[in-house]
C-alpha cells in the first residue's frame, strides 16, 4: 500500500527516536517518481529539517489530487466562483471590504495585487500560488470526489504502520490530517502540529470540513498551531477561535519563504515542540 514504507532515518525506528507522521501541502506533485518513492523523498527532507532525533514517515497524496483534476471534478472555476473564493480569502487576511468587492471582471486581479503589495510579495508569485491553491483545494474538497478519501487513506496507512506519537501537517495537509484523525478516531497522537494551516479559512475550507462542527479530533492530546505572520494561507492566522487548539505560535520564516514546508519544519517553534516530546519518557 502506498505510504507504508519508512522514511527519514530508515525502515526500523531506532531506540529513543520519536516517530513522526508528516503530511504535505500544495505544490508537491512529483511527476518523476512514483507515490512510494515520492513519499520517501519527502520523508528524507522533512527528517533533515526537523533534526536527527526523529523518524519521519510522510503521507504523500498529491497524485490523488492530480487524478481528480484530470477527471475535472471540482477544478473548473468560473470568474464568479474565483472572485467569491478570493473575496472571502482577502477579507480573512484583513483586506478592506472595497478590495474584495466590485465588478466580476476586476476583483481577481485587484485582490492578488492587494495581497502582493500588503505582504511585500512578488505579484507573479502570488498569482501562481493562488491559482494552484484554488485548483488543489477544490480537487480535495469536492463532494463525493475520490481524492478526499484516497488522501485520507494514505495518511491512515501511515498512522496504522508507523504508530507515530506526533503528526505534523502543512498547509492543505492540515485539512487532510484533521479530517483523517476525525474519521479514524481510533488513532491517538500525543502531538498534532499544524503549519501554515488554512483550516479556518471561511468560504473556501472551513464550512466544507467533514465532519462539521468538530473543534478537535478525538485522539489528539495536544494541538499546536504554528503560522508565519506573512503566510497568506494561514487566514485567519489563529485557529483557536474555531478549533480547540492548545497553543498558537508565531513563526518568522522569511518573506520569500512564507509558506514553504522546509522553512516551517526548521523553525525554532516547530523543532522545540518536537524536541520536548522526544525528551519525554
Amino acid at each position: 500500500m502506498v505510504g507504508e514504507r519508512h522514511g527519514g532515518l530508515g525502515a526500523d525506528t531506532l531506540p529513543g527516536m520519536l516517530r513522526v507522521a508528516g503530511i504535505h501541502g500544495i505544490f508537491n506533485l512529483d511527476r518523476r517518481r512514483g507515490p512510494v518513492e515520492a513519499a520517501d523523498n519527502l520523508a528524507l527532507a522533512w527528517g533533515s529539517a526537523l533534526g536527527r532525533q526523529v523518524d519521519v514517515k510522510v503521507a504523500y497524496y498529491a497524485d490523488c489530487l492530480a487524478a481528480e483534476a484530470v477527471q475535472g471534478a471540482g477544478t473548473a472555476y468560473s470568474p464568479a466562483e474565483a472572485q467569491a473564493q478570493l473575496s472571502e480569502w482577502a477579507l480573512a487576511l484583513g483586506a478592506p471590504a472595497e478590495v474584495a468587492q466590485g465588478r466580476l471582471t476586476v476583483p481577481v486581479r485587484q485582490i492578488i495585487t492587494w495581497i502582493s503589495r500588503t505582504y511585500g510579495l512578488d505579484h507573479d508569485l502570488v498569482e501562481r500560488f493562488v491559482g494552484q491553491f484554488l485548483r488543489e483545494v477544490p480537487a480535495y474538497l469536492t463532494d463525493g470526489g475520490s481524492a478526499r478519501r484516497a488522501a485520507q487513506d494514505r495518511l491512515a496507512a501511515v498512522l496504522r504502520e508507523h504508530r507515530p506519537r506526533a503528526v505534523i501537517a502543512h498547509s492543505l495537509g492540515s485539512v487532510v490530517a484533521f479530517e483523517t484523525l476525525c474519521r479514524f478516531s481510533e488513532y491517538e497522537v500525543d502531538l498534532f502540529v499544524t503549519l501554515g494551516s488554512p483550516l479556518g479559512l471561511p468560504g473556501v475550507i472551513f464550512e466544507r470540513l467533514e465532519p462539521k462542527g468538530v473543534r478537535r479530533p478525538p485522539g489528539v492530546r495536544r494541538w499546536v498551531d504554528i503560522a508565519d505572520v506573512g503566510d497568506i494561507v494561514a487566514a485567519p492566522p489563529r485557529l483557536g477561535e474555531r478549533f480547540d487548539v492548545d497553543i498558537h505560535m508565531d513563526a518568522r520564516i522569511g518573506r520569500f519563504d512564507f509558506h514553504r514546508a522546509k522553512s516551517y519544519l526548521a523553525a525554532e517553534a516547530t523543532r522545540t515542540e518536537i524536541a520536548k516530546l522526544a525528551a519525554e519518557a
